[in-house]
Protein backbone atom coordinates (compact mmCIF):
# COMPACT_ATOMS: atom_id res chain seq x y z
CA UNK A 1 0.00 0.00 0.00
CA UNK A 2 1.65 3.62 -0.71
CA UNK A 3 2.12 5.66 1.60
CA UNK A 4 0.71 9.26 1.94
CA UNK A 5 0.65 12.12 4.05
CA UNK A 6 -2.17 14.14 3.95
CA UNK A 7 -1.91 18.07 5.18
CA UNK A 8 -5.39 19.73 6.23
CA UNK A 9 -5.52 23.72 4.89
CA UNK A 10 -8.09 24.57 7.42
CA UNK A 11 -9.70 28.11 6.83
CA UNK A 12 -12.60 27.41 8.92
CA UNK A 13 -15.15 27.89 5.68
CA UNK A 14 -16.28 24.90 4.39
CA UNK A 15 -15.84 27.01 0.64
CA UNK A 16 -12.12 26.93 0.91
CA UNK A 17 -11.01 24.11 2.94
CA UNK A 18 -9.15 21.10 1.26
CA UNK A 19 -6.90 18.93 1.45
CA UNK A 20 -3.21 18.29 0.23
CA UNK A 21 -2.17 14.38 -0.64
CA UNK A 22 1.48 13.44 -1.04
CA UNK A 23 2.79 9.94 -1.45
CA UNK A 24 3.84 7.95 -4.44
CA UNK A 25 1.35 6.38 -7.07
CA UNK A 26 -2.01 7.78 -5.36
CA UNK A 27 -3.53 9.02 -8.31
CA UNK A 28 -6.67 6.73 -7.99
CA UNK A 29 -7.04 8.70 -4.67
CA UNK A 30 -8.68 11.38 -6.86
CA UNK A 31 -11.55 9.17 -7.37
CA UNK A 32 -12.09 8.48 -3.81
CA UNK A 33 -12.23 12.12 -3.03
CA UNK A 34 -14.20 12.90 -6.39
CA UNK A 35 -16.81 10.34 -5.01
CA UNK A 36 -17.03 11.36 -1.42
CA UNK A 37 -17.22 15.46 -1.91
CA UNK A 38 -18.20 16.38 -5.69
CA UNK A 39 -21.78 15.23 -7.31
CA UNK A 40 -20.41 16.52 -10.95
CA UNK A 41 -21.38 15.43 -14.53
CA UNK A 42 -18.76 16.62 -16.55
CA UNK A 43 -14.92 16.87 -15.57
CA UNK A 44 -12.34 19.02 -18.12
CA UNK A 45 -8.80 17.63 -17.46
CA UNK A 46 -6.61 20.67 -18.31
CA UNK A 47 -2.84 19.86 -19.56
CA UNK A 48 -0.37 20.29 -21.79
CA UNK A 49 1.85 18.24 -24.76
CA UNK A 50 4.21 17.10 -22.77
CA UNK A 51 2.42 16.10 -19.37
CA UNK A 52 -0.65 15.29 -21.09
CA UNK A 53 1.82 12.85 -23.35
CA UNK A 54 2.80 10.56 -20.30
CA UNK A 55 -0.34 11.29 -17.80
CA UNK A 56 -3.47 11.82 -19.24
CA UNK A 57 -4.25 8.06 -20.47
CA UNK A 58 -3.92 6.89 -17.68
CA UNK A 59 -6.22 9.47 -15.25
CA UNK A 60 -8.57 9.16 -18.49
CA UNK A 61 -9.01 5.09 -17.65
CA UNK A 62 -8.94 6.19 -13.60
CA UNK A 63 -12.08 8.28 -14.21
CA UNK A 64 -13.77 5.83 -16.30
CA UNK A 65 -14.77 4.44 -12.78
CA UNK A 66 -16.92 7.09 -12.09
CA UNK A 67 -20.51 6.57 -13.06
CA UNK A 68 -22.25 8.64 -15.43
CA UNK A 69 -19.53 11.13 -15.38
CA UNK A 70 -18.06 12.48 -19.01
CA UNK A 71 -14.35 12.84 -19.05
CA UNK A 72 -13.48 16.01 -21.71
CA UNK A 73 -9.80 17.17 -22.38
CA UNK A 74 -8.35 20.07 -23.27
CA UNK A 75 -4.25 20.25 -24.19
CA UNK A 76 -2.47 23.29 -24.39
CA UNK A 77 0.93 24.33 -25.71
CA UNK A 78 4.17 24.08 -22.85
CA UNK A 79 5.27 27.57 -21.67
CA UNK A 80 3.99 30.55 -20.20
CA UNK A 81 2.62 31.55 -23.42
CA UNK A 82 -0.34 29.62 -22.98
CA UNK A 83 -1.37 31.41 -19.66
CA UNK A 84 -3.06 34.10 -21.33
CA UNK A 85 -6.45 35.57 -21.65
CA UNK A 86 -6.61 34.38 -24.84
CA UNK A 87 -6.35 30.83 -24.23
CA UNK A 88 -8.53 31.24 -21.57
CA UNK A 89 -11.31 32.02 -23.94
CA UNK A 90 -10.62 28.96 -25.89
CA UNK A 91 -11.32 27.07 -22.69
CA UNK A 92 -14.29 28.89 -21.54
CA UNK A 93 -15.65 28.21 -25.60
CA UNK A 94 -15.08 24.85 -24.88
CA UNK A 95 -16.77 24.79 -20.91
CA UNK A 96 -19.69 26.40 -22.52
CA UNK A 97 -19.93 24.20 -25.93
CA UNK A 98 -20.08 21.13 -23.15
CA UNK A 99 -22.74 23.02 -20.95
CA UNK A 100 -20.62 22.75 -18.11
CA UNK A 101 -22.42 23.87 -14.75
CA UNK A 102 -20.98 24.95 -11.14
CA UNK A 103 -21.38 21.50 -10.43
CA UNK A 104 -18.82 20.00 -12.93
CA UNK A 105 -15.36 20.07 -12.06
CA UNK A 106 -11.90 21.04 -14.06
CA UNK A 107 -8.64 19.26 -13.16
CA UNK A 108 -5.38 20.57 -13.17
CA UNK A 109 -2.93 17.90 -14.63
CA UNK A 110 0.22 19.63 -15.17
CA UNK A 111 2.85 22.43 -13.40
CA UNK A 112 2.56 25.84 -12.62
CA UNK A 113 1.04 27.39 -16.32
CA UNK A 114 -1.44 24.62 -16.47
CA UNK A 115 -2.16 24.81 -12.80
CA UNK A 116 -2.54 29.11 -12.72
CA UNK A 117 -4.24 29.12 -16.33
CA UNK A 118 -6.61 26.30 -14.96
CA UNK A 119 -7.32 28.21 -11.49
CA UNK A 120 -8.11 31.39 -13.08
CA UNK A 121 -10.45 29.52 -15.50
CA UNK A 122 -12.10 27.70 -12.95
CA UNK A 123 -12.25 31.05 -10.66
CA UNK A 124 -13.79 33.05 -13.02
CA UNK A 125 -16.19 30.82 -15.50
CA UNK A 126 -19.65 31.19 -14.18
CA UNK A 127 -18.44 32.98 -10.77
CA UNK A 128 -16.64 30.03 -10.15
CA UNK A 129 -16.46 25.91 -10.78
CA UNK A 130 -14.41 23.92 -8.11
CA UNK A 131 -10.91 22.62 -9.64
CA UNK A 132 -8.31 19.78 -8.39
CA UNK A 133 -4.70 20.40 -8.70
CA UNK A 134 -2.95 17.27 -9.83
CA UNK A 135 0.89 19.13 -10.18
CA UNK A 136 3.29 17.12 -11.95
CA UNK A 137 6.70 19.47 -11.67
CA UNK A 138 8.56 19.85 -8.41
CA UNK A 139 8.04 23.41 -8.72
CA UNK A 140 4.37 22.90 -8.34
CA UNK A 141 4.25 20.61 -6.25
CA UNK A 142 6.30 22.21 -3.45
CA UNK A 143 4.66 25.82 -4.45
CA UNK A 144 2.33 26.97 -7.25
CA UNK A 145 -0.42 24.58 -6.14
CA UNK A 146 -0.70 25.54 -2.87
CA UNK A 147 -2.41 28.64 -1.64
CA UNK A 148 -5.01 29.43 -4.07
CA UNK A 149 -3.17 32.47 -6.15
CA UNK A 150 -4.35 31.72 -9.60
CA UNK A 151 -3.54 34.30 -12.83
CA UNK A 152 -2.67 34.84 -16.21
CA UNK A 153 -0.17 37.23 -18.40
CA UNK A 154 -0.68 40.36 -20.33
CA UNK A 155 1.47 41.64 -22.38
CA UNK A 156 2.08 44.86 -19.81
CA UNK A 157 3.42 41.94 -17.07
CA UNK A 158 3.24 37.78 -15.69
CA UNK A 159 0.20 37.23 -13.48
CA UNK A 160 -1.36 40.48 -13.75
CA UNK A 161 -4.96 39.16 -14.20
CA UNK A 162 -5.85 37.21 -11.58
CA UNK A 163 -7.44 36.18 -8.28
CA UNK A 164 -7.41 34.28 -4.92
CA UNK A 165 -9.26 31.22 -5.47
CA UNK A 166 -9.13 27.96 -3.38
CA UNK A 167 -8.89 24.51 -5.17
CA UNK A 168 -11.01 21.58 -3.90
CA UNK A 169 -8.19 19.42 -3.31
CA UNK A 170 -4.71 18.99 -3.81
CA UNK A 171 -3.05 15.76 -5.35
CA UNK A 172 0.55 15.24 -5.13
CA UNK A 173 1.91 12.08 -6.66
CA UNK A 174 5.70 12.08 -6.49
CA UNK A 175 5.67 9.25 -9.14
CA UNK A 176 5.30 12.57 -11.82
CA UNK A 177 8.42 13.18 -10.68
CA UNK A 178 9.87 10.50 -12.68
CA UNK A 179 9.85 11.80 -16.26
CA UNK A 180 11.82 15.35 -15.17
CA UNK A 181 15.03 16.17 -16.16
CA UNK A 182 17.66 17.49 -13.80
CA UNK A 183 17.06 20.89 -14.23
CA UNK A 184 13.52 20.99 -13.98
CA UNK A 185 14.88 19.36 -10.32
CA UNK A 186 17.04 21.80 -9.80
CA UNK A 187 14.47 24.52 -10.74
CA UNK A 188 12.11 23.16 -7.96
CA UNK A 189 14.66 22.89 -5.40
CA UNK A 190 15.54 26.39 -5.63
CA UNK A 191 11.81 27.28 -4.02
CA UNK A 192 12.45 24.20 -1.75
CA UNK A 193 15.78 26.05 -0.32
CA UNK A 194 13.57 29.22 0.02
CA UNK A 195 10.95 27.04 2.12
CA UNK A 196 14.07 26.59 4.48
CA UNK A 197 15.89 29.71 5.14
CA UNK A 198 12.78 31.25 5.48
CA UNK A 199 10.53 28.59 7.13
CA UNK A 200 12.54 25.80 8.93
CA UNK A 201 15.53 25.34 10.43
CA UNK A 202 15.33 21.35 10.15
CA UNK A 203 14.45 21.80 6.27
CA UNK A 204 17.45 23.82 5.97
CA UNK A 205 19.70 21.47 8.11
CA UNK A 206 18.17 18.19 5.97
CA UNK A 207 18.82 20.10 2.51
CA UNK A 208 22.85 20.31 4.18
CA UNK A 209 22.72 16.96 4.79
CA UNK A 210 21.62 15.70 1.22
CA UNK A 211 22.78 16.52 -2.06
CA UNK A 212 20.78 16.63 -5.62
CA UNK A 213 20.71 12.82 -6.23
CA UNK A 214 20.04 11.71 -2.69
CA UNK A 215 17.20 14.28 -1.93
CA UNK A 216 15.09 12.51 -4.22
CA UNK A 217 14.77 9.33 -1.83
CA UNK A 218 13.13 11.60 0.56
CA UNK A 219 11.54 13.92 -1.73
CA UNK A 220 7.82 13.17 -0.51
CA UNK A 221 9.16 14.20 3.13
CA UNK A 222 10.66 17.36 1.65
CA UNK A 223 7.42 17.92 -0.33
CA UNK A 224 5.37 17.75 2.78
CA UNK A 225 7.64 20.47 4.42
CA UNK A 226 7.28 22.82 2.28
CA UNK A 227 3.77 22.67 1.82
CA UNK A 228 3.19 23.22 5.70
CA UNK A 229 5.00 26.02 5.71
CA UNK A 230 2.92 27.76 2.91
CA UNK A 231 -0.19 26.19 4.33
CA UNK A 232 0.86 27.94 7.96
CA UNK A 233 2.05 30.99 6.01
CA UNK A 234 -1.47 31.65 3.73
CA UNK A 235 -3.35 30.53 6.53
CA UNK A 236 -2.57 33.71 8.45
CA UNK A 237 -2.40 35.81 5.48
CA UNK A 238 -4.40 34.33 2.47
CA UNK A 239 -4.64 37.61 0.78
CA UNK A 240 -0.99 39.00 0.80
CA UNK A 241 -1.05 41.71 2.35
CA UNK A 242 1.28 40.79 5.14
CA UNK A 243 2.76 37.89 6.16
CA UNK A 244 2.85 36.01 3.11
CA UNK A 245 5.09 38.39 1.07
CA UNK A 246 7.71 36.67 2.89
CA UNK A 247 7.22 33.69 0.32
CA UNK A 248 8.67 35.85 -1.92
CA UNK A 249 12.21 35.56 -0.30
CA UNK A 250 14.67 36.01 -3.77
CA UNK A 251 11.76 36.91 -6.27
CA UNK A 252 12.69 40.51 -6.30
CA UNK A 253 16.21 40.01 -7.97
CA UNK A 254 14.84 36.56 -9.37
CA UNK A 255 12.47 38.49 -11.85
CA UNK A 256 14.73 41.08 -12.49
CA UNK A 257 16.82 38.54 -13.81
CA UNK A 258 14.54 36.07 -15.51
CA UNK A 259 13.78 39.72 -17.61
CA UNK A 260 17.25 40.44 -18.44
CA UNK A 261 18.06 37.44 -19.84
CA UNK A 262 14.84 36.50 -21.21
CA UNK A 263 12.13 33.73 -19.24
CA UNK A 264 13.04 30.60 -20.32
CA UNK A 265 16.91 31.27 -20.08
CA UNK A 266 17.69 30.31 -16.60
CA UNK A 267 14.53 28.42 -14.82
CA UNK A 268 12.05 30.31 -11.99
CA UNK A 269 13.77 28.29 -9.37
CA UNK A 270 17.77 29.25 -10.61
CA UNK A 271 16.52 32.90 -10.70
CA UNK A 272 14.81 32.53 -7.43
CA UNK A 273 18.33 31.26 -5.97
CA UNK A 274 20.49 33.36 -7.35
CA UNK A 275 18.33 36.71 -6.33
CA UNK A 276 18.24 34.87 -2.35
CA UNK A 277 21.96 34.99 -2.54
CA UNK A 278 21.77 38.45 -3.91
CA UNK A 279 19.63 40.46 -2.21
CA UNK A 280 20.99 39.23 0.85
CA UNK A 281 24.82 39.87 -0.25
CA UNK A 282 23.58 43.75 -0.93
CA UNK A 283 21.37 43.83 2.38
CA UNK A 284 24.64 43.06 4.52
CA UNK A 285 26.40 45.72 2.58
CA UNK A 286 23.87 48.44 2.68
CA UNK A 287 23.32 47.35 6.55
CA UNK A 288 27.28 46.64 7.13
CA UNK A 289 27.14 43.72 8.10
CA UNK A 290 29.57 40.78 7.99
CA UNK A 291 28.56 38.64 4.99
CA UNK A 292 27.20 35.70 6.69
CA UNK A 293 23.95 34.72 5.85
CA UNK A 294 24.93 35.54 1.85
CA UNK A 295 27.68 32.95 2.35
CA UNK A 296 25.61 30.19 3.79
CA UNK A 297 22.90 30.83 0.70
CA UNK A 298 25.93 30.83 -1.63
CA UNK A 299 26.83 27.54 0.16
CA UNK A 300 23.66 25.48 0.07
CA UNK A 301 23.57 26.88 -3.63
CA UNK A 302 26.69 25.60 -4.47
CA UNK A 303 25.77 22.04 -3.46
CA UNK A 304 22.78 22.01 -5.27
CA UNK A 305 24.35 23.18 -8.55
CA UNK A 306 22.34 26.37 -8.10
CA UNK A 307 24.94 28.90 -8.10
CA UNK A 308 26.06 30.90 -11.27
CA UNK A 309 28.76 33.33 -11.21
CA UNK A 310 27.88 34.56 -14.60
CA UNK A 311 25.14 35.93 -12.65
CA UNK A 312 26.62 37.40 -10.51
CA UNK A 313 29.01 39.65 -12.56
CA UNK A 314 25.96 41.08 -14.64
CA UNK A 315 24.35 41.56 -11.57
CA UNK A 316 25.04 45.76 -12.18
CA UNK A 317 23.20 45.17 -15.67
CA UNK A 318 19.63 44.40 -13.78
CA UNK A 319 20.29 45.13 -10.92
CA UNK A 320 18.11 48.62 -10.84
CA UNK A 321 15.47 47.08 -13.20
CA UNK A 322 12.68 46.80 -10.38
CA UNK A 323 13.27 50.89 -10.03
CA UNK A 324 11.99 51.57 -13.19
CA UNK A 325 8.33 50.19 -12.50
CA UNK A 326 5.73 53.19 -12.41
CA UNK A 327 4.41 51.85 -9.54
CA UNK A 328 6.90 51.68 -7.39
CA UNK A 329 8.40 54.92 -8.33
CA UNK A 330 8.42 57.27 -4.67
CA UNK A 331 7.03 54.17 -3.07
CA UNK A 332 8.24 52.24 -0.59
CA UNK A 333 9.71 48.75 -1.68
CA UNK A 334 9.71 46.32 0.27
CA UNK A 335 12.78 43.45 0.60
CA UNK A 336 12.10 39.92 2.04
CA UNK A 337 15.62 39.17 4.46
CA UNK A 338 16.34 36.44 6.38
CA UNK A 339 18.89 37.35 9.33
CA UNK A 340 18.20 33.72 10.77
CA UNK A 341 18.21 30.14 9.27
CA UNK A 342 14.33 29.68 9.18
CA UNK A 343 13.04 33.65 9.90
CA UNK A 344 12.05 36.07 7.42
CA UNK A 345 10.91 39.49 7.79
CA UNK A 346 10.12 41.97 5.64
CA UNK A 347 12.49 45.55 4.63
CA UNK A 348 10.85 48.38 3.47
CA UNK A 349 12.89 51.14 1.87
CA UNK A 350 11.69 54.21 0.27
CA UNK A 351 12.88 54.64 -3.54
CA UNK A 352 15.97 56.33 -3.11
CA UNK A 353 17.35 54.35 -0.04
CA UNK A 354 16.15 50.54 -1.92
CA UNK A 355 18.78 52.30 -5.30
CA UNK A 356 21.47 52.57 -2.57
CA UNK A 357 20.76 49.16 -1.07
CA UNK A 358 20.65 47.54 -4.73
CA UNK A 359 24.00 49.17 -5.69
CA UNK A 360 25.94 49.57 -3.20
CA UNK A 361 29.59 47.88 -3.56
CA UNK A 362 32.18 46.98 -0.43
CA UNK A 363 34.31 49.27 0.88
CA UNK A 364 32.16 52.48 0.25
Amino acid sequence: MSVMNRIEVTFGDIRKDYAIDIGSDITYKVIDFIQSNLKCEKILILSDETVAGYYMAPLIQALSDLDGVDVLTYVINPGESSKSLEVAAEIYTKLAGAHFSRSDLIIALGGGVVGDLTGYVAATYKRGVPFIQMPTTLLSQVDSSVGGKVAVNIPEGKNLIGAFYQPKYVLIDTNYLCTLKEDQWKDGLGEIIKYGFIGSKSLFELLQNHSLTSIKTIIADVIGQCCTIKKDVVLKDEFDTGLRMTLNFGHTLGHAIERYYGFGSYSHGQAVAMGMFLIMRQYELYKDKAATMSAVIQGLLTQYQLYNEEIVEAYGRYCTDILNDKKVMNKKINFIVVDKVGGASIYPLDFEEARHLLTKKGNE
